[in-house]
């Protein structure tokens, strides 16, 4: 049903009873009889027939027939159902015959089913018969003649508004996201694609085409070639072939402005097979969820961070070290990675001779210091108090050495508070994996024997632990 401006508004069906078949004057046709029912198709009830009280019994009309009716092959009528067949058969159910007749609608691949008693029927057949079998036939022939032009008149007319309803139907349905696109993957095309994304005019463009310019134009270039080949018609038809109907990739763009920040946004990828081409098609959503990864995120740093120095608390890196060192170029010790404990001398002279904050001031300038000189790929954090823990990844215990020595020197720091002055250092213990282990457990263990041997020599210096207990500084 179409409104004022043509734009669906629902859908409506009907059954039409002729109870006034007139052949002459006088003569009426009443079969009054009859039940109608409407069953999707699995034979669930759409719409019982009131007069059938019985049929509230039961959830499907294959159940209503297993129970009360006879000489009726529900297998095969299942089976032709699916096949959108007209059938037309007699059942005995409940000591009567009866007229079934059972019709397909384009809605919803739902099924009109109609009962007759089989008697009434012929009575009123012969009826007619001995009425005027001329006139008879030239109603009968000219109704079906009428019937048959509306049929196909409004079945024609359904089509169009089922696909104008379907078009309406995405919009609506995809009102919170940022655009919606449906393509065959076998044949490259878009089958639908939402305006809002204002993608390229061109006549006819492939799906591969499209997507291709909307990554170019929206997504930051350090996701472009993970987001095409995620994408890509080859891609998606492979991952289905295994099993995956489902993808996603999560990648940023510029904001509307040159001033806003980027955005987060993720690509959802459904496959489904068409069930009229038997093509696989592919469902491609885009979503807006800036706001909700930035929560992720703000979570995520809560519980890995320390929340005065913001490096990596202990069990955020000990989770991300042990994780490191699981790799296959460590257990096969192909590469060399250095595991160092920095721990502070005189901070609690600092503490209690210039109180806690000055303390928290040192931490921090720390902090600082470590994470401006080691790598951005290197594993930095604050296990407690005032000791550190740095995880080196591929990196040998000759370039370990000269990184050490003038980071000692730059961890020597001063701070005065009321005419007090204390001087702080550090003093470090290193471990070398896999020489000394390929766990956090193992390698902490070793690097702490070394920081304690650094202690004993001074302080403000390095120690490297040697598997054969020999300290090397």
């Amino acid at each position: 049903m179409l409104d004022a401006k043509g734009e669906f508004k629902g859908g409506l069906h009907a059954a039409i009873d002729i109870n006034d078949f007139q052949v002459y004057a006088g003569t009426r046709l009443g079969v009054t009889n009859y039940n109608i029912y409407l069953i999707d198709s699995e034979g669930d009830y759409v719409i019982r027939c009131k007069k059938h009280e019985k049929s509230w019994d039961y959830s499907s009309f294959f159940d209503y027939f297993e129970e009360n009716g006879q000489d009726l092959n529900l297998e095969d009528l299942r089976l032709q159902m699916q096949n959108r067949a007209i059938l037309l058969d007699t059942i005995k159910i409940e000591d009567e015959r009866y007229l079934v007749c059972f019709s397909p609608l384009l809605l919803n691949n739902w099924y009109t089913v109609v009962t007759i008693p089989q008697e009434e029927v012929k009575h009123h057949i012969s009826m007619l018969l001995d009425k005027n079998m001329t006139i008879l036939v030239i109603k009968i022939l000219g109704t079906l003649g009428i019937l048959c032009c509306i049929i196909v008149y409004y079945g024609r007319k359904e089509a169009v508004q089922e696909k104008d309803k379907e078009i309406q139907i995405r919009e609506k349905l995809f009102t919170d996201i940022e655009g919606f696109i449906q393509a065959d993957l076998i044949e490259d095309r878009v089958i639908y694609c939402s305006d809002s994304l204002k993608l390229n005019k061109s006549k006819n463009p492939t799906y591969t085409e499209k997507i291709s310019y909307y990554i170019k134009n929206n997504a930051l270039p350090e996701y472009h070639e993970k987001l095409l080949q995620a994408s890509s018609t080859q891609q998606l038809v492979e991952m289905n072939s295994k099993g995956i109907n489902r993808i996603s990739q999560e990648y940023m763009v510029n904001g509307k402005k040159e001033t806003d920040i980027p955005l987060w946004y993720v690509c959802e990828m459904h496959v489904e097979e068409n069930m009229d081409t038997g093509h696989p098609c592919v469902y491609y959503v885009i979503k807006n969820i800036d706001e909700k990864k930035r929560m992720e995120q703000t979570l995520k740093t809560k519980a890995e961070r320390d929340s005065l120095t913001g490096l990596y608390n202990r069990s955020a890196a000990t989770n991300l070290i042990n994780q490191a060192l699981r790799s296959d170029e460590t257990q096969n010790n192909k590469t060399s990675n250095a595991f160092i404990i920095l721990d502070l001398d005189n901070f609690k002279t600092l503490n209690d001779t210039l109180l806690h904050k000055t303390g928290d001031k040192a931490l921090q300038d720390v902090s600082k210091i470590l994470l401006n000189y080691f790598r951005k790929g290197d594993i930095i954090c604050r296990l407690g108090g005032d000791e550190f823990v740095v995880f080196l990844k591929n990196t040998p215990l000759n370039v370990v050495k000269e990184k050490l020595t003038p980071l000692l020197k730059k961890l020597h720091l001063s701070y005065e508070r009321d005419g007090k002055k204390v001087d702080i250092t550090a003093s470090v213990g290193v471990a070398m994996c896999p020489e000394c282990g390929t766990k956090f457990s193992s390698l902490y263990q070793a690097a702490d024997q070394a920081l304690y041997q650094a202690k004993r020599e001074g302080k403000a210096t390095f120690c490297v632990y040697t598997p054969s207990d020999e300290m090397k500084s």
